[in-house]
Parts: C-alpha cells; sequence; structure tokens
C-alpha cells in the first residue's frame, strides 16, 4: 500500500475464545493469571508468544518484542500505569 506507511508491516495478535470455563472464571472474578493459565490450555497464543514467533522466524528482532511487548510495564513487567477501560460508559 504505497504511500499509506504500512508496507512491510505485520499483523500481530492476541484472541481469547471465550469458552464457558473461561467466562465462569470471569464471573467469579478470577485473576490475570488464572485465566491466561485456562486460556493457553485453550490453544490461545498470547501477544508476546506471537512475537516471539516471528523472532525465532526472523521477520523481527528481540528489541522490537520487547519495546512493543513492554509498553505500560517496569523492567520487572510489572504495569506502570492504568490501561484505559474498556466498560462502556453510562
Amino acid at each position: 500500500m504505497p504511500g499509506t506507511g504500512f508496507l512491510g508491516r505485520e499483523w500481530i495478535f492476541e484472541l481469547l475464545v471465550l469458552t464457558d470455563e473461561i467466562r465462569n472464571l470471569m464471573n467469579d472474578r478470577a485473576s490475570e493469571i488464572a485465566l491466561t493459565e485456562v486460556a493457553k490450555r485453550a490453544g490461545m497464543t498470547t501477544l508476546r508468544d506471537a512475537c516471539l514467533d516471528r523472532v525465532t522466524n526472523g521477520t523481527t528482532t528481540l528489541e522490537e518484542v520487547i519495546r512493543v511487548t513492554m509498553a505500560g510495564h517496569d523492567d520487572e513487567g510489572a504495569e506502570t500505569e492504568t490501561p484505559p477501560s474498556t466498560e462502556p460508559t453510562p
């Protein structure tokens, strides 16, 4: 797509399929860790894992993965700011 700034870029994403087990965990307000473990067992690939696959196949660098996936986190991986809410406003 000449002139758009998107030539040569790849989409990397994370998709969570809402299973009954995950829905129940969400309703029970389970931790992010518990939700992630169940989702990964169900076949979800995390954003970071998808990025690391790109490093392995040579389409990006580890530095770029860290830059993209660690935005909003400190050096230990803890969130540094509260992400915007995805809840609808009343």
